[in-house]
């Protein structure tokens, strides 16, 4: 059985709700739920499914850092079925060059669906400035990664969510930089403060152990 959308839709804004306050944003951190979630749905059988091959072919494929992290998770090899994909995929670019289409491109549907997914978390984020206990959290929190902020002000749907995201941010800036300027963070705990500032700056998750993979949203690599 799977959840409706108003079902999906109560789960994720009883999640936005437990993350305002922390000190990571929320929108990097659903963003980046679904994006695990749909590689991770892509890197199984389920690409052998007529509609996600129909999908893929659309959209002339993924990016190249979601089919490199399909392939990681895949060991390096996509398959007899993954095969035939990027087979039909070839065929689908060698056609828009026959149409003398050397420009087509659409974007990546893993990309689509964290956008999706950052729209509808920031439409929550309106919202709850609205809720007095959600906006005492959320003032009290590190706020949004800057690329997301970015977002929030350019989407917000009034002036005082606006000057609400942009003051709770300058204070947690202003925060971070008192924190990181050498006398306020000890040693042990110094590691962890310089990644969550580090995320809050230039979006993405903030872990606990540093990886090589880039977790940050393609709303923050393209706002980079």
């Amino acid at each position: 059985m799977t959840a409706s959308g108003s079902d999906r839709e109560d789960f994720l804004e009883a999640e936005l709700t437990v993350l305002l306050g922390k000190h990571e944003c929320p929108v990097c951190i659903l963003a980046n739920e679904t994006e695990q979630a749909v590689l991770s749905w892509l890197a199984t059988t389920n690409i052998r499914e007529e509609t996600t091959i129909t999908k893929l072919v659309k959209a002339r494929g993924l990016c190249r850092r979601h089919w490199g992290e399909v392939l990681r998770r895949r060991g390096g090899d996509l398959g007899a079925s993954g095969s035939r994909v990027v087979s039909r995929i070839a065929e689908a670019a060698a056609a828009d060059l026959g149409a003398g289409d050397v420009t087509r491109h659409s974007e990546c549907p893993v990309c689509a669906s964290i956008a999706r997914r950052e729209g509808s978390v920031l439409e929550m984020l309106f919202a709850a400035l609205n809720e007095p206990h959600k906006l005492a959290a959320y003032r009290s929190s590190s706020g949004l990664c800057r690329p997301h902020l970015a977002l929030a002000v350019e989407l917000a749907p009034e002036a005082r969510s606006r000057q609400i995201l942009i003051e709770t941010q300058r204070r947690a800036f202003l925060a971070l930089a008192k924190r990181l300027d050498g006398r306020a963070t000890d040693a042990h705990n110094r590691p962890l403060a310089i990644r969550r500032a580090i995320a809050l700056l230039v979006g993405g998750r903030c872990e606990e152990e540093s990886t090589p993979n880039d977790h940050r949203s393609p709303t923050a690599r393209r706002r980079a």
